[in-house]
């Protein structure tokens, strides 16, 4: 693997996660991930994970740096692919590959 895992979140004086971000390594497939948080009951850590950020958190960024996934309340309302990893070299995308509303 490239990277490594990373998790970050912004917290309200009152000490609530208003957005948390969970990064996981370059050749990691996000669909894969997202496809195993569907099923009632997901077979891989990271699944079960993004499960239960998924039910917690409002604001979610899923992200392999090169895409993101963005969640609120559980749902998928945005993608955006940045590049793309082709035989451990980095790709940038000749436009960002959105879909959903801007990052905001």
């Amino acid at each position: 693997m490239w990277g490594t895992g990373f998790c970050g979140e912004h917290r309200r004086g009152d000490g609530s996660t208003t957005r948390y971000i969970e990064a996981k390594d370059i050749g990691v497939d996000l669909a894969v991930i997202e496809r195993d948080s569907n099923r009632r009951n997901p077979s891989a850590l990271d699944g079960r994970q993004l499960r239960r950020h998924r039910k917690y958190l409002a604001n979610l960024i899923l992200t392999r740096y090169l895409e993101f996934r963005r969640y609120c309340y559980g749902e998928l309302v945005q993608e955006a692919q940045l590049a793309a990893a082709i035989r451990e070299t980095i790709r940038l995308m000749g436009e960002i590959d959105q879909v959903g509303v801007p990052f905001s």
